[in-house]
């Protein structure tokens, strides 16, 4: 038997133009009694770039559209919610106003996860509310766990990220069946 000496992996990974560098501190390994079999030492490994949520995100410019979500600590939910929406022509540019107050709510072209209230086509994308119970729509796919903001979004506006990431039409074939499997 072998044991890792756990405390002595660092892992680092930079951005550096189209690759990453990824340093891994290999750990010392040992055996039971603890005689030292290998040493550590350090590998420089170049990957390709894998897309990710900051690799992704469209460069800020200034837009008059603003998706709201409520302020506080952040979830999952609100911000695939955000990520999915900054990934459609329609919202890429769109500021991101984090309040409760329906004052300021009420100004934001898109809500998510806040306001106790769906209704796509007012763009309400909120899960919070007594007697929700919307599944994903698809019913040969036999799901019963209700959706998140998240969810709600991904139904409204998955098809269209998904085609334009492929470079195909929402209604595209190929488009469907990566959304369906997606989710």
């Amino acid at each position: 038997f072998f044991f890792l000496r756990a405390s002595s992996i660092t892992t680092t990974l930079a951005a550096t133009g189209v690759r990453r560098v990824l340093a891994l501190r290999v750990p010392q390994l040992q055996d039971r009694k603890g005689v030292l079999l290998a040493a550590s030492r350090t590998r420089t490994l170049l990957a390709p770039t894998r897309s990710c949520m900051a690799d992704t995100a469209a460069p800020m410019k200034r837009s008059s559209l603003t998706i709201g979500t409520h302020d506080g600590t952040f979830h999952c939910d609100e911000c695939l919610a955000t990520h999915i929406l900054r990934n459609t022509d329609k919202y890429r540019d769109a500021r991101v106003l984090r309040s409760r107050d329906p004052a300021k709510l009420a100004s934001c072209d898109i809500v998510v996860d806040v306001g106790a209230e769906f209704d796509a086509s007012q763009s309400k994308f909120d899960h919070h509310q007594r007697g929700f119970t919307r599944v994903f729509k698809d019913g040969s796919l036999g799901h019963s766990i209700k959706l998140s903001s998240a969810g709600l979004v991904y139904e409204q506006f998955g098809r269209d990220v998904i085609g334009a990431r492929l470079g195909s039409a929402a209604s595209d074939a190929n488009v469907d069946a990566v959304y369906l499997h997606v989710y």
